[in-house]
């Protein structure tokens, strides 16, 4: 078994109520709390890591709206406060999500299937990053021409894709330029997200992808990462049926982060 679908395999949430809990609390406290409780802190650090990335992009927001203020340049404020509610819309989505799955399945994972076309969530999830890449003077460059479908979650997608381009942002240079593309390869839909980054050695892509993890490298654009980032989008990854894989770029100039899924051939909707 996969170390990922092990892990999954401690998101299923006990009742509180049940005898095998009550005697647990009763005789091993300090056990339980160590071995029931542990569904309870995976979904509690993905939903804590998702919210960071957002609300730090929503505060970049606030912070140029109050420096157009003070520069007295009201012209650009409506754009700022425009993209600050788009922000605050997608935190809005992305709790209503977490509880949705939390009351239904307990599964912080779990997804409802639609027909999505990739295109449409790279551009979403640009729009999430965008923000933190703009205050180093990043670019996020979308390429994709033609309608990349799948069967999937739309919102989970966006997550996925979301985290795979922050970690990217964070271990960007400087004015680097950091490429999204979507595109179909056979029978997968496959988004390929390029960096500038430093790139990692052969003994870190190992250990990219595992949880709590952080690398020996820099992130010059942001503060410390949590290492949660991209075991959560890889999981994503897996519970659609696909992979998320990690390679030095063969330029030798950063990385390249592969998320393929199994694609459905014709027009979204």
């Amino acid at each position: 078994m996969s170390t990922d679908l092990a892990l999954a395999k401690d998101w299923t949430f006990p009742s509180s109520h049940s005898p095998s809990r009550q005697r647990r609390k009763r005789t091993e406290p300090a056990k339980a709390a160590s071995t029931f409780d542990k569904p309870l802190v995976n979904a509690m650090a993905m939903v804590v890591h998702d919210l960071r990335g957002p609300l730090a992009n929503l505060q970049i927001m606030v912070e140029l709206i109050e420096a157009h203020s003070q520069r007295k340049t009201c012209a650009e404020i409506p754009a700022c406060a425009s993209r600050a509610i788009d922000l605050i819309q997608a935190l809005d989505e992305m709790l209503a999500g977490f509880l949705e799955r939390a009351r239904t399945t307990g599964d912080p994972l779990a997804y409802r299937a639609g027909l999505v076309d990739l295109r449409e969530v790279t551009r979403r999830a640009e729009t999430l990053s965008r923000p933190l890449a703009e205050s180093s003077g990043i670019v996020i460059e979308r390429r994709g021409s033609v309608p990349v479908v799948i069967e999937g979650d739309s919102r989970l997608l966006i997550e996925a894709i979301d985290n795979i381009l922050s970690n990217a942002v964070k271990h960007s240079p400087k004015g680097a330029t950091i490429v999204c593309a979507s595109s179909l390869e056979g029978e997968s839909a496959v988004v390929r997200i390029e960096d500038e980054g430093p790139g990692f050695s052969a003994s870190e892509v190992h250990a990219l992808f595992r949880p709590f993890t952080r690398l020996s490298r820099k992130a010059p654009a942001a503060g410390p990462s949590t290492g949660l980032g991209l075991w959560i989008a890889r999981l994503i990854a897996t519970r659609h049926g696909g992979s998320l894989s990690a390679a030095n770029r063969t330029d030798g100039r950063g990385s390249v982060f592969t998320l393929r899924l199994p694609a459905r051939l014709g027009p979204a909707g």
